[in-house]
Protein backbone atom coordinates (compact mmCIF):
# COMPACT_ATOMS: atom_id res chain seq x y z
CA UNK A 1 0.00 0.00 0.00
CA UNK A 2 1.41 3.25 -0.98
CA UNK A 3 2.66 5.49 1.91
CA UNK A 4 1.28 8.42 0.85
CA UNK A 5 -2.11 6.85 -0.08
CA UNK A 6 -3.94 8.02 3.37
CA UNK A 7 -5.47 11.16 3.17
CA UNK A 8 -9.44 11.07 2.64
CA UNK A 9 -12.41 13.50 2.99
CA UNK A 10 -15.17 14.36 5.57
CA UNK A 11 -17.64 13.37 2.66
CA UNK A 12 -15.86 10.63 1.74
CA UNK A 13 -15.89 9.69 5.86
CA UNK A 14 -19.57 10.27 5.60
CA UNK A 15 -20.37 7.66 2.46
CA UNK A 16 -18.23 4.95 4.37
CA UNK A 17 -20.98 5.48 7.46
CA UNK A 18 -23.73 5.46 4.38
CA UNK A 19 -22.64 2.25 3.11
CA UNK A 20 -21.29 0.71 6.13
CA UNK A 21 -24.74 0.90 8.31
CA UNK A 22 -26.95 -1.28 5.37
CA UNK A 23 -24.56 -3.77 4.26
CA UNK A 24 -26.18 -6.73 6.53
CA UNK A 25 -29.95 -6.05 5.02
CA UNK A 26 -28.97 -7.35 1.86
CA UNK A 27 -30.85 -10.48 1.75
CA UNK A 28 -30.67 -10.52 5.53
CA UNK A 29 -31.09 -8.41 7.65
CA UNK A 30 -34.34 -6.54 5.98
CA UNK A 31 -35.79 -10.13 5.87
CA UNK A 32 -35.73 -10.76 9.49
CA UNK A 33 -36.65 -6.89 10.60
CA UNK A 34 -39.72 -7.57 8.28
CA UNK A 35 -40.96 -10.89 9.69
CA UNK A 36 -40.78 -9.46 13.23
CA UNK A 37 -42.68 -6.63 13.07
CA UNK A 38 -44.53 -6.88 9.54
CA UNK A 39 -45.98 -3.47 7.97
CA UNK A 40 -44.16 -1.55 10.62
CA UNK A 41 -40.58 -2.37 9.70
CA UNK A 42 -40.50 1.07 8.50
CA UNK A 43 -41.43 2.90 11.53
CA UNK A 44 -38.69 0.41 13.41
CA UNK A 45 -36.01 1.08 11.00
CA UNK A 46 -36.79 5.08 11.66
CA UNK A 47 -37.05 4.64 15.36
CA UNK A 48 -34.08 3.07 15.19
CA UNK A 49 -32.35 6.69 14.72
CA UNK A 50 -31.80 7.25 17.71
CA UNK A 51 -31.47 4.00 19.18
CA UNK A 52 -28.18 3.77 16.39
CA UNK A 53 -26.49 6.95 17.69
CA UNK A 54 -25.94 5.58 21.31
CA UNK A 55 -23.12 2.54 19.44
CA UNK A 56 -22.41 5.36 16.87
CA UNK A 57 -21.59 8.20 19.72
CA UNK A 58 -19.73 5.27 21.41
CA UNK A 59 -17.54 4.68 18.32
CA UNK A 60 -16.82 8.55 18.00
CA UNK A 61 -16.09 8.87 21.24
CA UNK A 62 -13.04 6.09 20.50
CA UNK A 63 -12.15 7.78 17.25
CA UNK A 64 -11.79 11.14 18.60
CA UNK A 65 -9.07 9.99 21.23
CA UNK A 66 -5.95 10.06 20.11
CA UNK A 67 -6.36 11.17 17.22
CA UNK A 68 -3.23 10.07 15.45
CA UNK A 69 -3.72 6.55 16.21
CA UNK A 70 -5.64 3.47 15.77
CA UNK A 71 -7.69 1.50 17.41
CA UNK A 72 -4.32 -1.34 17.40
CA UNK A 73 -2.52 1.29 19.09
CA UNK A 74 -5.07 2.96 21.32
CA UNK A 75 -6.15 -0.39 23.09
CA UNK A 76 -2.47 -1.14 23.90
CA UNK A 77 -2.63 2.27 25.10
CA UNK A 78 -5.49 2.42 27.28
CA UNK A 79 -5.26 -1.51 28.33
CA UNK A 80 -1.36 -2.13 28.36
CA UNK A 81 0.03 -4.06 25.93
CA UNK A 82 -1.14 -7.92 27.37
CA UNK A 83 -4.64 -7.10 27.72
CA UNK A 84 -4.72 -4.57 24.31
CA UNK A 85 -3.25 -7.57 22.38
CA UNK A 86 -5.87 -9.53 23.46
CA UNK A 87 -8.64 -7.13 22.19
CA UNK A 88 -7.26 -6.64 19.61
CA UNK A 89 -7.09 -10.07 18.89
CA UNK A 90 -10.81 -10.71 19.34
CA UNK A 91 -11.90 -7.05 17.44
CA UNK A 92 -9.65 -8.54 14.22
CA UNK A 93 -11.80 -11.80 14.56
CA UNK A 94 -14.94 -10.42 15.04
CA UNK A 95 -14.44 -7.82 11.78
CA UNK A 96 -12.76 -11.01 10.52
CA UNK A 97 -16.22 -12.97 10.78
CA UNK A 98 -17.92 -10.00 9.06
CA UNK A 99 -15.51 -10.30 6.31
CA UNK A 100 -16.45 -13.96 5.15
CA UNK A 101 -20.53 -13.45 6.01
CA UNK A 102 -20.48 -10.85 3.91
CA UNK A 103 -18.65 -13.16 1.19
CA UNK A 104 -21.01 -15.78 1.47
CA UNK A 105 -23.65 -12.87 1.39
CA UNK A 106 -22.69 -11.76 -1.42
CA UNK A 107 -22.15 -14.61 -3.99
CA UNK A 108 -25.52 -15.65 -2.88
CA UNK A 109 -27.16 -12.91 -3.89
CA UNK A 110 -25.26 -13.30 -7.40
CA UNK A 111 -26.13 -16.93 -7.53
CA UNK A 112 -29.67 -16.31 -7.15
CA UNK A 113 -30.08 -13.07 -9.00
CA UNK A 114 -27.36 -13.32 -11.98
CA UNK A 115 -25.30 -16.73 -12.13
CA UNK A 116 -27.46 -19.59 -11.42
CA UNK A 117 -24.96 -22.35 -12.70
CA UNK A 118 -22.02 -20.92 -11.95
CA UNK A 119 -19.91 -22.42 -9.52
CA UNK A 120 -19.82 -20.65 -6.16
CA UNK A 121 -15.59 -20.61 -5.73
CA UNK A 122 -15.43 -18.78 -9.00
CA UNK A 123 -17.88 -16.02 -8.38
CA UNK A 124 -16.08 -15.41 -4.96
CA UNK A 125 -12.68 -15.83 -6.40
CA UNK A 126 -13.69 -12.71 -8.87
CA UNK A 127 -15.43 -10.57 -6.09
CA UNK A 128 -12.24 -11.13 -4.08
CA UNK A 129 -9.52 -9.79 -7.10
CA UNK A 130 -11.37 -6.52 -7.01
CA UNK A 131 -10.97 -6.59 -3.14
CA UNK A 132 -8.01 -7.29 -3.20
CA UNK A 133 -6.67 -4.69 -5.87
CA UNK A 134 -8.57 -1.88 -3.92
CA UNK A 135 -7.39 -2.31 -0.66
CA UNK A 136 -3.77 -3.11 -2.04
CA UNK A 137 -4.27 0.57 -3.60
CA UNK A 138 -4.54 2.22 0.10
CA UNK A 139 -7.44 3.53 2.03
CA UNK A 140 -7.35 6.84 -0.17
CA UNK A 141 -8.44 5.12 -3.20
CA UNK A 142 -10.99 2.65 -1.52
CA UNK A 143 -12.27 6.01 -0.27
CA UNK A 144 -12.59 7.49 -3.86
CA UNK A 145 -13.93 4.46 -5.10
CA UNK A 146 -16.10 4.61 -2.69
CA UNK A 147 -17.39 8.24 -3.52
CA UNK A 148 -17.96 6.92 -7.64
CA UNK A 149 -20.02 3.93 -5.80
CA UNK A 150 -22.12 6.15 -3.79
CA UNK A 151 -23.02 8.87 -6.53
CA UNK A 152 -24.23 5.25 -8.92
CA UNK A 153 -25.96 4.29 -5.84
CA UNK A 154 -27.26 7.17 -6.09
CA UNK A 155 -28.68 7.66 -9.12
CA UNK A 156 -29.93 4.00 -9.28
CA UNK A 157 -31.97 4.62 -5.98
CA UNK A 158 -33.74 7.85 -7.29
CA UNK A 159 -34.93 5.77 -10.57
CA UNK A 160 -35.90 2.89 -8.48
CA UNK A 161 -37.83 5.41 -6.04
CA UNK A 162 -39.26 7.10 -9.64
CA UNK A 163 -40.06 3.90 -11.21
CA UNK A 164 -41.92 2.02 -8.27
CA UNK A 165 -44.43 5.46 -6.99
CA UNK A 166 -46.77 4.24 -9.19
CA UNK A 167 -47.17 1.20 -7.82
CA UNK A 168 -46.97 1.60 -4.13
CA UNK A 169 -50.06 1.87 -2.04
CA UNK A 170 -50.29 2.97 1.62
CA UNK A 171 -53.62 0.92 2.50
CA UNK A 172 -51.02 -2.46 2.31
CA UNK A 173 -49.05 -1.02 5.02
CA UNK A 174 -51.86 -0.53 7.24
CA UNK A 175 -52.89 -1.15 10.34
CA UNK A 176 -50.32 1.26 11.75
CA UNK A 177 -48.49 -0.60 15.19
CA UNK A 178 -51.62 -3.15 15.17
CA UNK A 179 -49.56 -4.65 17.84
CA UNK A 180 -48.43 -2.09 19.94
CA UNK A 181 -45.05 0.02 20.50
CA UNK A 182 -42.93 -2.98 21.92
CA UNK A 183 -42.94 -5.08 18.86
CA UNK A 184 -41.52 -2.05 17.20
CA UNK A 185 -38.96 -0.87 19.53
CA UNK A 186 -37.83 -4.77 19.37
CA UNK A 187 -37.30 -3.99 15.54
CA UNK A 188 -35.30 -1.01 16.29
CA UNK A 189 -32.85 -3.18 18.34
CA UNK A 190 -32.71 -6.09 15.93
CA UNK A 191 -32.02 -2.92 13.33
CA UNK A 192 -29.65 -1.92 15.39
CA UNK A 193 -27.79 -5.29 15.54
CA UNK A 194 -27.15 -5.18 12.19
CA UNK A 195 -26.31 -1.92 11.05
CA UNK A 196 -23.88 -0.83 13.83
CA UNK A 197 -21.29 -3.61 13.84
CA UNK A 198 -19.64 -2.46 10.20
CA UNK A 199 -19.02 0.70 11.27
CA UNK A 200 -16.32 -0.93 13.89
CA UNK A 201 -14.07 -0.84 10.99
CA UNK A 202 -13.93 2.97 10.72
CA UNK A 203 -11.94 2.59 14.25
CA UNK A 204 -8.79 1.38 11.78
CA UNK A 205 -8.35 5.07 10.76
CA UNK A 206 -7.15 7.94 12.76
CA UNK A 207 -8.63 10.61 12.97
CA UNK A 208 -5.51 12.91 12.11
CA UNK A 209 -5.68 11.05 8.07
CA UNK A 210 -9.07 13.17 7.52
CA UNK A 211 -8.78 16.41 6.09
CA UNK A 212 -10.51 18.79 8.17
CA UNK A 213 -11.18 16.37 11.07
CA UNK A 214 -13.88 18.70 12.59
CA UNK A 215 -16.06 17.99 9.97
CA UNK A 216 -15.59 14.08 11.06
CA UNK A 217 -18.15 13.36 13.55
CA UNK A 218 -21.00 15.19 11.46
CA UNK A 219 -20.00 14.11 8.05
CA UNK A 220 -20.34 10.13 9.89
CA UNK A 221 -23.54 10.74 11.18
CA UNK A 222 -24.87 12.19 8.31
CA UNK A 223 -23.66 9.13 6.10
CA UNK A 224 -25.54 6.89 9.14
CA UNK A 225 -28.43 8.11 9.95
CA UNK A 226 -28.78 8.77 5.86
CA UNK A 227 -28.55 5.00 5.72
CA UNK A 228 -30.88 4.25 8.28
CA UNK A 229 -33.48 6.71 6.03
CA UNK A 230 -32.31 5.06 3.19
CA UNK A 231 -33.22 1.60 4.84
CA UNK A 232 -36.74 2.63 6.16
CA UNK A 233 -37.37 3.67 2.22
CA UNK A 234 -37.06 0.63 1.32
CA UNK A 235 -38.98 -1.49 4.06
CA UNK A 236 -41.76 0.91 3.04
CA UNK A 237 -42.25 0.73 -1.05
CA UNK A 238 -41.34 -3.07 -0.44
CA UNK A 239 -44.79 -3.57 1.90
CA UNK A 240 -46.54 -0.83 0.12
CA UNK A 241 -46.60 -2.90 -3.26
CA UNK A 242 -46.39 -6.22 -2.29
CA UNK A 243 -47.42 -6.53 1.48
CA UNK A 244 -45.29 -7.97 4.61
CA UNK A 245 -47.67 -11.23 4.49
CA UNK A 246 -45.85 -12.23 0.91
CA UNK A 247 -42.63 -11.31 1.99
CA UNK A 248 -41.95 -14.89 2.94
CA UNK A 249 -43.18 -16.64 -0.50
CA UNK A 250 -40.12 -14.97 -2.06
CA UNK A 251 -36.31 -15.46 -1.86
CA UNK A 252 -35.55 -12.10 -2.66
CA UNK A 253 -38.86 -9.44 -2.38
CA UNK A 254 -36.71 -6.57 -2.67
CA UNK A 255 -35.63 -7.73 -6.29
CA UNK A 256 -38.81 -9.40 -7.26
CA UNK A 257 -40.44 -5.51 -6.57
CA UNK A 258 -37.85 -4.03 -9.03
CA UNK A 259 -39.32 -6.35 -11.49
CA UNK A 260 -42.13 -4.11 -11.81
CA UNK A 261 -39.88 -0.98 -13.12
CA UNK A 262 -40.21 -0.34 -16.80
CA UNK A 263 -38.38 2.01 -18.78
CA UNK A 264 -39.46 3.39 -21.88
CA UNK A 265 -41.34 0.16 -22.58
CA UNK A 266 -38.48 -1.75 -24.44
CA UNK A 267 -35.52 -2.22 -21.69
CA UNK A 268 -36.00 -6.00 -20.69
CA UNK A 269 -34.58 -7.16 -17.04
CA UNK A 270 -34.02 -3.57 -16.12
CA UNK A 271 -34.04 -5.04 -12.16
CA UNK A 272 -30.71 -6.78 -12.69
CA UNK A 273 -28.82 -3.21 -13.21
CA UNK A 274 -30.94 -1.83 -10.42
CA UNK A 275 -29.70 -4.27 -8.22
CA UNK A 276 -26.52 -3.43 -8.47
CA UNK A 277 -27.41 -0.94 -5.40
CA UNK A 278 -27.52 -3.95 -3.16
CA UNK A 279 -24.09 -5.34 -4.10
CA UNK A 280 -22.64 -1.84 -3.47
CA UNK A 281 -23.05 -1.61 0.10
CA UNK A 282 -21.53 -5.36 0.37
CA UNK A 283 -18.15 -4.57 -1.46
CA UNK A 284 -17.07 -1.42 -0.01
CA UNK A 285 -18.60 -3.35 3.74
CA UNK A 286 -15.67 -6.55 2.66
CA UNK A 287 -12.76 -3.88 1.01
CA UNK A 288 -13.27 -2.33 5.00
CA UNK A 289 -13.32 -5.56 6.28
CA UNK A 290 -9.88 -6.80 4.63
CA UNK A 291 -8.05 -3.67 5.45
CA UNK A 292 -8.62 -3.80 9.13
CA UNK A 293 -7.25 -7.39 9.08
CA UNK A 294 -4.15 -6.73 6.68
CA UNK A 295 -3.42 -3.47 8.51
CA UNK A 296 -3.42 -5.51 12.16
CA UNK A 297 -1.22 -8.20 10.56
CA UNK A 298 1.10 -5.25 9.42
CA UNK A 299 1.42 -3.74 12.64
CA UNK A 300 1.18 -6.98 14.43
CA UNK A 301 3.98 -7.89 12.59
CA UNK A 302 5.65 -5.20 11.72
CA UNK A 303 5.59 -6.33 8.10
CA UNK A 304 7.32 -3.33 6.18
CA UNK A 305 7.94 -4.42 2.48
CA UNK A 306 5.32 -3.41 0.08
CA UNK A 307 5.29 -7.04 -1.51
CA UNK A 308 5.18 -8.93 2.12
CA UNK A 309 1.84 -6.66 3.08
CA UNK A 310 0.10 -7.15 -0.93
CA UNK A 311 1.13 -11.06 0.11
CA UNK A 312 -0.46 -10.65 3.10
CA UNK A 313 -3.89 -9.10 1.89
CA UNK A 314 -3.83 -12.10 -0.70
CA UNK A 315 -3.78 -15.03 1.84
CA UNK A 316 -6.38 -13.22 4.14
CA UNK A 317 -8.77 -12.75 1.33
CA UNK A 318 -8.13 -16.15 0.00
CA UNK A 319 -8.97 -18.17 4.02
CA UNK A 320 -11.92 -15.67 4.42
CA UNK A 321 -13.09 -16.82 0.59
CA UNK A 322 -12.54 -20.24 1.28
CA UNK A 323 -14.19 -20.45 4.74
CA UNK A 324 -17.48 -18.70 3.08
CA UNK A 325 -17.51 -21.38 0.72
CA UNK A 326 -18.46 -23.91 3.37
CA UNK A 327 -20.14 -21.51 6.08
CA UNK A 328 -23.82 -22.28 5.35
CA UNK A 329 -25.45 -24.97 3.69
CA UNK A 330 -28.47 -23.08 2.49
CA UNK A 331 -30.22 -19.97 2.69
CA UNK A 332 -32.10 -21.29 5.53
CA UNK A 333 -29.40 -21.77 7.39
CA UNK A 334 -28.26 -18.10 7.15
CA UNK A 335 -31.47 -16.87 8.17
CA UNK A 336 -31.13 -18.97 11.10
CA UNK A 337 -27.96 -17.59 12.01
CA UNK A 338 -28.59 -13.97 11.66
CA UNK A 339 -31.45 -14.03 13.41
CA UNK A 340 -31.04 -16.03 16.16
CA UNK A 341 -27.45 -15.82 16.97
CA UNK A 342 -26.24 -12.84 15.10
CA UNK A 343 -27.81 -10.08 16.61
CA UNK A 344 -27.98 -11.39 20.45
CA UNK A 345 -24.54 -13.25 20.63
CA UNK A 346 -21.86 -11.77 18.19
CA UNK A 347 -23.25 -7.91 17.63
CA UNK A 348 -23.63 -7.98 21.92
CA UNK A 349 -19.97 -9.01 22.22
CA UNK A 350 -18.40 -6.19 20.23
CA UNK A 351 -21.27 -3.17 21.74
CA UNK A 352 -20.03 -4.74 25.11
CA UNK A 353 -16.63 -4.40 24.59
CA UNK A 354 -16.97 -0.69 22.40
CA UNK A 355 -18.68 0.40 26.11
CA UNK A 356 -16.16 -1.24 27.96
CA UNK A 357 -13.48 0.83 26.25
CA UNK A 358 -15.11 3.80 26.11
CA UNK A 359 -15.75 3.81 30.15
CA UNK A 360 -11.96 3.17 30.41
CA UNK A 361 -10.82 5.99 28.34
CA UNK A 362 -13.42 8.26 30.07
CA UNK A 363 -11.98 7.14 33.47
CA UNK A 364 -8.27 7.32 32.30
CA UNK A 365 -8.76 11.23 30.83
CA UNK A 366 -10.43 11.76 33.97
CA UNK A 367 -7.37 11.08 36.08
CA UNK A 368 -5.28 13.19 33.72
CA UNK A 369 -7.38 15.54 34.47
CA UNK A 370 -6.87 15.60 37.93
CA UNK A 371 -3.13 14.70 37.64
CA UNK A 372 -2.90 17.88 35.85
CA UNK A 373 -5.10 19.98 37.73
CA UNK A 374 -2.90 18.89 41.19
CA UNK A 375 0.50 20.16 39.32
CA UNK A 376 -1.24 23.09 38.27
CA UNK A 377 -1.98 23.70 42.36
CA UNK A 378 0.80 22.85 43.64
Amino acid sequence: MGKNNNIISPFQIGIMGFFLGNAFFVGMGNLNVIALVKQDAWISALMSIVICLIPLAIILYIINYQPDKNIIEKNKLIFGKWIGSIINIIMVLYIFIIFIILIWATTNFAIIIYLTDTPRPFIILLFLLVIIYTVIKGIETIARTNEILFFITITIIVIIIIGLYQYSDFYNVKPIMKDGIFPIIKGSLLYLAYSFPPLITLLMIPKKMVKNEKLFNKSLIGGFVFSIILIALVFYINVSIITANLFDLYRMPAYYVLKKINIADYIDNVENFLSLHWIIPLFVTMTMCLYCVSEYIKQTFKIKKEKYINLSIIVIALIAGIISNYLFKNGIASYVFMNNWFPYSISLIILIMLIITAITIYIKKKKANQEKNQDSDS
